[in-house]
């Protein structure tokens, strides 16, 4: 033990360190990662796969707050009833989620099962599984490099707006982390007994397990893997294992069709065919401009690069890496870089492109910036280890030129990336909700808090209180769920619907933004001769009233 703690003692304390200030972020309740939005939908679902299980959810999340009167929102005389909402749709969509697998939602939901409801707890698990990602981060690159190359590869990546951001995430991001570096470890340690072919076949049996069970968790690193792992084998070992990749072809095939096969037991066939076609084609699809800029944001989000326009950033991020993969191929034979190297660099560079390539959309989340991390990860790492060797080798006034252009442009890209931290940290607590929404929604959560409650809103014209996504998801912060509509006269049509449909007692909130539009509303209410309907409430500049159950 205490041989293995010396031999690794660098990166346990990254580690360490990675883990005392994001552990100490997630003590903020109203602090969220960058896919903040996305958190909440988590911490929401885990209560109905914890209270009703998991079958009667059809596996799949709702993104809405836990109530038994969510069962009808997917009624279909409620989602095909015309509504005139801003955006022109004209029916509702379906409470569960079915555009992306949602294998992770089991160990948050079972955390949920046993009794832990803060977020705190959800949060360190998510950490724990990030950091345990850049664990087999840095053993992928120490088994194609060397160990001080990884430990710089590790810091460039550990501490990257990239990891920073998105490791206490409770949606996908920790899990794409954790498994896509697991398999690339695992590719290498397979190769490297390709002759024991018992120990090899065990290994890519491991590889179809963790790619399997990627599959049934995210869409956002399958491409990134699959031609991760042919082109090792085709480039670097200069085998064609047809039968092989066939093999692993069959984990993501397989998990997509499980998906399949879940959404259409939920949505029916034709249905499920309809919704795995527009969620692709609006994912996949685009204008070409925005198709390359997806292919080459990847690479830019991990340099943390920050220009007026995001061409600039795209030229210094591309040429950036030319310049250093171009002068480390002047001295690889000075410094003792093997041709493998740069081979393995190609393949990751291409592998980071399949994946928005298939999936265009995905390349413009910044989270995404993590295809690109072992390219960026090798690249500076065996830049910088290199620069202390080069100093002995130069002779030569074109030698002294390279050397300093080699020089300036890493410490450029460790400059931005430590400035972009002390950034990112100076920020703390990061991506915070308006106040507003918190406080507004810390009011009405002080309203009959033990009854079934649900809310009728009138789009409002701010914002902060009319978007969702950046307040992280409003409905989060209420409790309840929340129909948002484009007038009084659709308002009070669902309305009418809910008081005669729901076998269960519930207390009305009606909100709106403007003044008249609440009082005429609960006038026409009290003409309807409803009781217990509640004076008008002027909360945070949102005007609301309850009514009481029928």
């Amino acid at each position: 033990m205490f041989s293995f703690l010396k031999i690794n003692l660098p990166i346990l304390i990254i580690i360490l360190i990675l883990f005392s200030y994001l552990g100490i972020k997630t003590l903020d309740e109203d602090g969220w990662d960058g896919w903040g939005f996305g958190s909440a939908q988590t911490l929401m679902s885990s209560r109905y796969w914890a209270r009703d299980g998991f079958i009667k959810n059809y596996f799949l999340f709702i993104p809405s707050p836990y109530s038994k009167l969510v069962q009808y929102l997917d009624s279909p005389e409620f989602r095909n009833r015309p509504i005139e909402t801003l955006n022109g749709a004209l029916n509702r969509n379906r409470i569960y989620y079915t555009h992306y697998p949602s294998l992770y939602l089991v160990p948050f939901a079972a955390i949920a099962k046993i009794g832990f409801t803060s977020r705190f707890v959800f949060r360190i698990l998510a950490l724990i599984i990030s950091l345990s990602g850049l664990i087999f981060f840095y053993w992928f690159i120490k088994l194609i490099s060397d160990k001080t190359t990884a430990l710089v590869a590790s810091i460039y990546y550990g501490f990257s707006f990239t990891f920073l951001n998105y490791a206490d995430s409770l949606a996908n991001q920790s899990f794409n982390i954790l498994f896509a570096f697991l398999i690339l470890t695992l590719s290498v340690l397979a190769s490297r007994n390709f002759e024991n072919r018992k120990i090899y076949a065990r290994y890519n049996f491991a590889i179809w397990l963790v790619y399997f069970t990627l599959a049934l968790s995210s869409y956002d690193t399958t491409f990134f893997v699959f031609v991760w792992l042919v082109l090792y084998d085709a480039i670097i070992l200069k085998k064609f294992l047809w039968q092989k990749w066939l093999f692993w072809t069959s984990a993501p095939i397989l998990g997509f069709s499980l998906q399949i096969i879940q959404n259409t037991w939920y949505l029916g066939w034709a249905d499920a065919m309809r919704d795995i076609y527009t969620s692709y084609t609006g994912r996949a699809i685009g204008s070409l401009k925005n198709f390359i800029l997806g292919l080459i944001m990847p690479f830019v989000s991990m340099t943390s690069l920050k220009t007026i326009f995001i061409f600039k950033k795209t030229v210094v991020a591309l040429t950036s890496a030319a310049a250093i993969f171009g002068i480390l191929w002047k001295f690889r034979q000075r410094i003792g870089l093997d041709a493998n190297y740069f081979k393995i660099i190609f393949i990751l560079a291409v592998a980071a492109v399949a994946q928005p390539f298939f999936i265009n959309v995905t390349g413009h989340w910044s989270y995404q910036g993590v295809l690109t991390a072992p390219f960026w990860g090798l690249l500076i790492g065996i830049a910088s280890v290199g620069l202390l060797q080069y100093i002995a080798v130069l002779k030569y006034s074109k030698e002294r030129t390279l050397f300093m252009i080699l020089f300036l442009i890493v410490l450029g890209l460790w400059f931005v990336r430590f400035y972009d931290t002390f950034g990112y940290v100076k920020d703390w607590p990061n991506n915070r909700p308006d106040q507003k929404v918190i406080e507004f929604s810390r009011e009405i959560k002080k309203l009959y808090p033990s009854e079934e409650r649900i809310a009728f809103r009138i789009i409002p014209k701010n914002p902060i209180l009319k978007s969702q996504f950046p307040t992280f998801n409003f409905e989060y912060y209420l409790g309840i769920p929340k129909i948002d509509f484009a007038n009084s006269h659709d308002l009070l049509v669902d309305f009418w619907w809910f008081r005669n449909i729901s076998e269960y007692p519930f207390y009305s909130f009606i909100i709106a933004e403007n003044k008249s539009d609440i009082e005429k509303i609960r006038q026409e209410l009290i003409i309807k001769n409803l009781k217990n309907i509640s004076p008008i409430m002027n909360i945070q500049e949102q005007y609301l009233f309850t009514v009481g159950p029928k």
